[in-house]
């Protein structure tokens, strides 16, 4: 019985609602020292979520946090913040006004920003219910090309941006175009909702000219506990004060992007979408030029796989 065993069971106990069982097992797992650090991040999260299930918040709040202090992660809030600044402060509306654009036409690239457990998938879903959307999962072509337009002008970015031209930006368009028709997902509207892309958003505005962002944001208290309480596999997810400076870049660049492009963005609060989800349902396809569907307000039935861990 390996650990990746002992976790499926773990896991089916749960889903068959044996949590004092499962919360005992996990706990004699998580004891065993020479238990491999993912397995142990893995069972311990898990642990946590049980115990928040059946109302021990305090024992949940503690295991998680065990786990996090024993997960090494550098992570450099500072670092983060002066980036997220700098990215702002480049993207302001004269430097808009003056930088160079694709010329591509295309209105199919739609981008989904949020934070990981804020609602992206069900976005996504809702989206991808629609007779003319269509969904990828979190693509990291935007990081990609954005890595390659940095290299072939030998230039950090997002100054790069400064010497880039059309007939630059243009191939790089089309890659992304390409990646769309070779994955097969057919619409005329295919979202993106890979993490991180708050970053890319001044890269894509240039890139995919029609292109449209959708920002999802959830309660910070809700959002970052559910965080604290999943395995996501990145550098500031795993301690609170990370999550926070974070978070506060997230919000600080919607706020920017809304303000500088407001044309195309709309920002979305999970918990309006959860209570009033005709008319939110409706406003975002009225933004993405799609008319209502019944289809978009039965999401949950539908039978398209999701790859991220919200399946």
């Amino acid at each position: 019985r390996t650990p990746r065993i002992i976790a499926f069971e773990l896991e089916l106990l749960r889903r068959q609602g044996h949590y004092e069982k499962a919360i005992d097992e996990s706990e004699k797992v998580l004891a065993i020292n020479n238990l491999n650090q993912k397995d142990r991040e893995k069972i311990g999260l898990g642990l946590a979520r049980m115990q928040d299930h059946i109302g021990e918040y305090e024992k949940a709040f503690a295991t998680a946090e065990v786990v996090s202090n024993s997960t090494p992660r550098a992570f450099d809030s500072d670092l983060y913040i002066k980036k997220a600044d700098e990215l702002m402060s480049f993207f302001d509306c004269n430097t808009l006004k003056n930088l160079a654009y694709s010329n591509s036409k295309s209105s199919r690239p739609i981008f989904i920003i949020g934070m990981p457990r804020s609602g992206t998938s069900m976005l996504e879903q809702i989206i991808a219910s629609h007779p003319q959307g269509g969904g990828l999962g979190e693509r990291q072509d935007p990081f990609i090309l954005a890595e390659d337009l940095s290299y072939q002008l030998n230039q950090p970015f997002p100054m790069a941006l400064t010497d880039a031209r059309s007939d630059i930006l243009d191939p790089l368009a089309d890659r992304y175009l390409d990646m769309i028709k070779a994955t097969g997902v057919a619409g005329d509207r295919i979202v993106n909702k890979a993490l991180g892309l708050d970053l890319m958003v001044g890269f894509l505005t240039v890139l995919l000219p029609n292109s449209r962002f959708i920002w999802i944001r959830r309660n910070p208290a809700d959002n970052l506990l559910s965080i604290f309480l999943h395995p996501v596999y990145k550098p500031w997810a795993w301690r609170l004060e990370d999550l926070i400076v974070v978070r506060q870049a997230h919000d600080s660049f919607c706020s920017h992007w809304l303000e500088e492009v407001p044309s195309r963005h709309l920002d979305v609060s999970y918990e309006s979408l959860t209570k009033n989800q005709t008319a939110e349902t409706n406003r975002v396809l009225a933004f993405l030029g799609l008319e209502p569907n019944p289809n978009t307000l039965s999401f949950h039935e539908s039978t398209r796989t999701v790859m991220t861990p919200s399946a």
